[in-house]
């Protein structure tokens, strides 16, 4: 996963073909996504966890699906594999 990101990152023109005829949208909207996703910083080239976006994640869960006590993202977070393939790979 490490390395398809990385692709993602390197690759823009060709990973935005990629997602046009894979989810059968135009060039165009591939694009605004691919810039929307990576400009706010919502893909990460290493593949991170965002732990902002867990906590919005659970916060939201918890509204939708009460009485859930609120709890943080670190209980569901295992990046012992993510670590491993990142020495592997080398960081970046």
């Amino acid at each position: 996963m490490v390395r398809a990101m990385r692709w993602f990152f390197e690759n823009r023109e060709s990973a935005i073909d990629f997602v046009a005829k894979e989810l059968k949208l135009k060039p165009e909207y591939a694009q605004r996504g691919y810039d929307f996703y990576k400009d706010r910083g919502l893909w990460d080239a290493n593949t991170n966890i965002n732990i902002a976006g867990m906590k919005t994640t659970i916060a939201i869960y918890n509204e939708t699906n009460p009485p859930k006590p609120a709890t943080v993202p670190e209980k569901y977070i295992d990046q012992s594999f993510l670590n491993e393939a990142l020495k592997g790979l080398g960081s970046r």
